[in-house]
């Protein structure tokens, strides 16, 4: 069979593609190799050209991660390519392919294989890439980088710390537009006529403070060294953040009318044309494509045979995603000046697919079976734009961005007593130890949760005194991004922390703290 063609014609002249290593930042010797091997060997596959490392002209290589003050947390590792002769397409499976080779070199995680120390076939261990890369393309029309000044930093001297300072600056603007393009720390919505100054600091104090599901972690944290240190997640639960008149209004988004018409009533359950069985699908989706910039539109694809209890169609889950609500700028307006501290932004798509959504609500009745899950956890997120940017590391990492998740009961009237439905938290390290492993929150109007993504957690049906009730709640799928590099990301209080209560230990985390 014919080799496929890549070579492009102008006039009649064939040009065959050229990727052309520029510059990177952040990796070792070692790393840059190994990479350059792989992409090597992806443009054989391809029938693309590679230069890089020439006499004239070698790659820069800048020891010094690309930090980029729009993404504060990134880790700035880049690989920097001019790529001349493509066409989308060609462009798209070279990326493609790369991308897939580089995460199975990513500390071997995905690979079955160990190194035997005691095998004589092994010379040499395995080079693992440490953590993920950027590789970036820029096209000759994109291409900003001076090429005389590109001349001069690939003659460089080592002690000539200008040149690399300007490698870093162009490397982390690339990063900047890398993070922009798929809005992944675009700020969430604020509203002009909201004032903080008009609501009282008492609002803003949780009325319950728990830390539980906790563990010894090893990763680098104020430092580089890597020593185990002890972290536990953390829920907040809020009974003056959001008055009643807010409350209502977010309950008319989440059910398409107004909850004091005629046409409503609370104990009939969800209305079938917005609300349907199973449709709620709140993990990812193997089935996702990748996400590119430009698709960063309102469509939702998802599983309707996913999921135990009512969930918005597809139709009503787009409009509170993504059309405007009052309602909504409100209290996105709440948490921003919740965490002064922050840039707190939506889930951004490219996390985790199209499948989980920044926004979702909950409808739970009688009978409905739900199990734990946690909503994401970014030591844990697949391969995509925001981990060649970010990484992957434990949640409340310092300097990093961490993943939090704020639920409001919705309901006018909810008994706790009578009809149930609280969230529940469970403690993984005890698990095995303890019968009382699990948390309840008790539902309440207007009551708030704020919790860390990564803690076990599940909806509990009402009981059946509750009748076809449903407990309804609205969920954001919320980032904080820090502001300055290392930032402490565990403290929350914004200031406030002596109106906060006693700190609550439960599980492992009240193990640690005997």
């Amino acid at each position: 069979m014919p080799e496929k063609c890549t070579s492009t014609r102008l006039g009649m002249e064939c040009i065959t593609p050229q990727a052309e290593a520029i510059m990177s930042s952040g990796l070792d010797p070692e790393e840059l190799s190994l990479l350059m091997e792989v992409i090597s060997h992806e443009c054989q596959q391809l029938g693309i050209g590679l230069s890089c490392g020439e006499i004239d002209t070698p790659i820069v290589s800048v020891s010094a991660p690309a930090v980029a003050l729009e993404a504060t947390g990134a880790h700035g590792r880049v690989l920097l390519f001019r790529a001349s002769g493509f066409d989308p397409d060609l462009l798209e499976d070279f990326e493609g392919g790369i991308c897939e080779q580089v995460d199975l070199l990513l500390c071997g995680s995905d690979s079955d294989e160990e190194y035997d120390e005691d095998d004589d076939d092994d010379d040499n261990p395995p080079i693992f890439l440490k953590e993920a890369v950027l590789i970036y393309f820029q096209t000759d029309d994109e291409l900003e980088l001076n090429l005389s000044q590109l001349e001069l930093v690939a003659n460089r001297d080592d002690d000539d710390k200008d040149n690399d300072d300007y490698c870093t600056r162009y490397l982390s603007a690339i990063v900047a537009q890398h993070v922009q393009e798929y809005q992944m720390a675009s700020p969430i919505q604020t509203a002009d006529v909201y004032n903080k100054h008009e609501i009282e600091e008492t609002s803003l104090v949780p009325s319950i403070h728990v830390e539980m599901d906790g563990g010894y972690i090893s990763y680098p944290d104020t430092s580089t060294t890597t020593t185990p240190y002890w972290d536990a997640s953390t829920l907040l639960v809020f009974d003056n953040l959001v008055g009643q008149d807010l409350r209502k209004r977010l309950l008319d988004v989440v059910i398409g009318e107004d909850s004091e018409s005629d046409h409503y009533d609370a104990q009939d359950g969800p209305n079938p044309i917005r609300w349907v069985r199973g449709s709620l699908l709140d993990v990812p989706d193997p089935n996702d494509p990748p996400l590119e910039p430009e698709e960063n539109g309102t469509e939702i694809e998802r599983n309707s045979d996913s999921g135990g209890g009512w969930g918005l169609t597809d139709e009503g889950l787009e409009e509170i995603c993504f059309e405007h609500h009052d309602a909504v700028q409100e209290m996105e307006s709440i948490l921003s000046n919740l965490f002064p501290d922050f840039v707190v932004s939506r889930l951004p798509e490219t996390v985790l697919g199209r499948s989980v959504t920044p926004m979702t609500a909950n409808a739970p009745t009688t009978g409905d079976v739900f199990g734990y899950h946690i909503d994401a956890d970014p030591n844990i997120t697949p391969s995509s734009p925001w981990t060649d940017v970010y990484g992957r590391y434990p949640n409340r990492s310092a300097g990093k961005p961490r993943f939090m998740s704020c639920l409001v009961y919705l309901n006018d009237e909810w008994d706790g007593d009578k009809w149930g439905a609280p969230t529940r938290f469970v403690d993984v390290p005890t698990d095995e130890i303890s019968d009382l492993n699990v948390y309840d929150v008790e539902a309440g109007p207007g009551r708030c949760i704020i919790m860390d993504q990564d803690i076990g957690h599940t909806v509990v049906a009402p009981s059946a005194a509750a009748g076809k009730r449903a407990r309804y709640s609205l969920v954001w799928k919320l980032i904080l991004h820090p502001k300055t590099v290392g930032q402490d990301m565990k403290h929350l209080a914004g200031g406030r922390k002596s109106l906060w209560p006693e700190t609550e230990y439960f599980g492992s985390a009240a193990q640690e703290n005997q």
